[in-house]
């Protein structure tokens, strides 16, 4: 199997039947590769985060998940893609993946699974981690890890991601808008100024456009 399509793990040390199908399949290398960068850059900039223990606890849930499809490479193949996109955001998942703003910041936003008890009507959440610089000299920096939900609005207003401040009312959480393009965007709102001050320091800011970094190549 040529490099690019051969899977992120050794397959010389395939133990179980996913693996084999996986090592088989040159489809499924390239998916697992796809996954594995898309969980590396996921992993990598919620390190801070403080359920970074659950991130990986839910990393470990998803490859046992896979495992149980054994042999059957289109269980496999759903199960790498219903992943990659929780991980790198997709179709069905605009909000989620590692998006940056080159010599700027960073905005990471990881999809939480919704617990079986929950009640159907309730928000969905989202782990994200922020972090920007002034580009020059560095004069301020901002850095912000915390729980996010989705706010719907009535038709025609399109939803939006709220990042919510510890310990603060919903009323001075940040906004996040979803663009055409794919980018995301956090307006200089009072509400953004507000937190800015507090976290980033004299004349910081977060609000920017932040461009998804993609994991499929």
């Amino acid at each position: 199997m040529p490099a690019r399509a051969a899977p992120s793990f050794d397959c010389r040390k395939a133990a179980s039947e996913t693996e084999k199908a996986i090592c088989a399949s040159p489809a499924l290398g390239l998916l697992d590769r796809q996954q594995q960068r898309a969980w590396r850059a996921m992993n990598e900039a919620l390190q801070e985060h403080p359920a970074f223990s659950a991130l990986k606890q839910e990393q470990r849930a998803w490859l046992a998940l896979r495992e149980r499809c054994a042999a059957d490479t289109a269980c496999i193949a759903e199960a790498y893609r219903r992943r990659i996109s929780q991980l790198q955001g997709g179709p069905g998942e605009p909000w989620a993946g590692v998006f940056e703003m080159p010599g700027t910041g960073s905005l990471t936003i990881y999809p939480v699974a919704a617990s079986t008890s929950a009640p159907p009507e309730s928000p969905r959440r989202y782990r994200f981690s922020l972090r920007t610089a002034e580009p020059k000299a560095a004069r301020w920096s901002c850095e912000w890890q915390g729980d996010a939900v989705l706010q719907t609005l009535p038709t025609p207003m399109p939803a939006r991601l709220q990042l919510l401040l510890a310990g603060a009312p919903a009323s001075s959480a940040v906004a996040v808008q979803a663009q055409s393009d794919g980018s995301l965007e956090i307006a200089n709102d009072a509400a953004a100024q507000s937190a800015a001050e507090t976290l980033c320091g004299n004349g910081g800011s977060f609000a920017f456009r932040y461009r998804r970094i993609s994991a499929d190549h």
